[in-house]
């Protein structure tokens, strides 16, 4: 890139033709454009792109609840908006250009235990204990799942997803919370069409129209029983 001497009718900056004028320091620089860029067709690279677009995917499914786009967002976590917060801290967390059990739905939050199975004829099957977190009268509690499908037979995208949002009323026992998500006819035709899931979790608790508390995020892998 080569320096730029300005006259009295000032210093450029932008495009003209296949120039680019850029500030840098008060100083003007130019560059050419080339007509064509290469794009790496490397291993790394390729995985590189398609992890960013899935993460992109995985952001917008996130942020598209408000309870969980406000927990991205109050956070202590660098970023300027919950979506690109959750793009930033997620990206490095990808395994092979796809989603890995590292990857999160939700920043820290309280602990929890979630035991789950999903069974041969796809009923996801949970039960939840909150621990010393306490659902007191008049909370609600709210659990989020983004089920990510993986390893596709043929001619399907790398990952494709599926959500639900449980809420639960009046606790009575918030160590033994038990729940099933039964997925609909074509739910379970496109489950049938990967090999793997990967199901990440997260639960709120609320009231009065506020969070009052959140878990932090789990996951769990399954490999889909096709027999």
């Amino acid at each position: 890139m080569a320096r730029f001497n300005p006259s009295f009718l000032g210093s450029p900056s932008g495009k003209l033709g296949k120039s680019v004028f850029r500030q840098i320091n008060g100083k003007t620089f130019v560059s050419n454009r080339p007509d064509t860029y290469n794009i790496s067709q490397s291993k790394y690279a390729k995985n590189s792109r398609q992890a960013f677009a899935i993460i992109v995917q995985f952001a917008k499914l996130i942020t598209s609840s408000p309870q969980l786009a406000y927990c991205w967002q109050k956070a202590k976590i660098k970023g300027t908006s919950a979506y690109h917060r959750v793009i930033k801290h997620n990206l490095p967390l990808t395994a092979d250009g796809l989603l890995s059990v590292r990857n999160i739905i939700i920043p820290k939050g309280f602990d929890c235990v979630l035991k789950s199975e999903l069974t041969a004829d796809l009923y996801y099957l949970g039960n939840l204990n909150l621990l010393e977190s306490e659902v007191k009268a008049g909370n609600s509690l709210n659990a989020y799942f983004i089920f990510a499908l993986s390893n596709p037979e043929a001619n399907q995208l790398n990952m494709e997803f599926l959500t639900n949002i449980t809420s639960f009323d009046q606790i009575q026992d918030t160590r033994n919370i038990e729940f099933n998500i039964n997925f609909n006819q074509s739910e379970k035709k496109l489950i049938y069409k990967y090999k793997k899931m990967f199901v990440f979790s997260a639960f709120i608790i609320s009231g009065e129209n506020k969070v009052l508390n959140s878990s932090s995020s789990l996951a769990k892998e399954f490999l889909i029983n096709k027999d």
